[in-house]
């Protein structure tokens, strides 16, 4: 289950309650993306990135503060690795030949030497 609530300037309310936590299958997992202005869930409690989880009842809770700051270089890395092996093809071939070179990088391109390709 993944808590997500923002009201501006002030603390959300506990939507999920410890009984309700309590009642859920031993094993099952919480997501508290609400934790920096106090959490959402009731047994909630702000974690570390050294130490994520903590376990209530059965339930693993995971609570790390801005934790979605850290999603932007993630995704940064992870574009940069899908995109190397395009950019060593151009590198490599020049851009009229990457393309001849690689179809997947054609069906990319929507103009190429100022026309539509």
């Amino acid at each position: 289950m993944i808590g997500a609530i923002l009201i501006a300037g002030t603390r959300p309310p506990h939507v999920v309650t410890r009984a309700m936590v309590e009642n859920m299958r031993k094993g099952s997992a919480v997501i508290d993306i609400s934790i920096d202005q106090g959490g959402c869930i009731e047994t909630s409690r702000p974690t570390t990135i050294a130490e994520p989880t903590f376990v209530h009842r059965g339930v693993t809770h995971f609570c790390v503060p801005n934790f979605t700051a850290d999603l932007a270089r993630a995704a940064s890395v992870a574009i940069g690795q899908a995109m190397l092996p395009y950019v060593l093809t151009i590198a490599k071939h020049g851009v009229d030949g990457a393309l001849d070179h690689c179809a997947e990088l054609a069906c990319g391109v929507f103009t190429l030497h100022g026309r539509r390709a």
